[in-house]
């Protein structure tokens, strides 16, 4: 399975810079980096990022997330993925560009 994160393009260039992240000002604030599903992203886009005209869509596989990967209970009361640790940008099997 195959989870997502998105990104301002800010916040893309500093991860392709450094090979790494801790995730975005709300990653930082909340202490993991907030994750999505295929399922999720539209409202993920539309919740957080709709201020963006263009966001990123980074992909990674759960499997080489999963030792720090936990699916928990947002305040939406839906199971999100969150990964605790720095996600590295080696990682990434792809990266969509999208106009909103």
């Amino acid at each position: 399975m195959l989870v997502y994160k998105v990104l301002a393009k800010q916040d893309l260039d500093w991860f392709t810079a450094n090979g790494e992240t801790r995730g975005s000002s709300p990653d930082l604030r909340d202490g993991f980096i907030h994750l999505s599903t295929r399922d999720q992203l539209h409202d993920t886009i539309k919740s957080h990022f709709s201020c963006h005209t263009i966001v990123y869509v980074l992909a990674f596989l759960e499997n080489e997330l999963k030792h720090k990967l936990e699916w928990e209970l947002s305040r939406s009361q839906k199971i999100f993925p969150h990964y605790y640790g720095n996600l590295k940008y080696s990682q990434t099997l792809f990266t969509i560009r999208l106009s909103l």
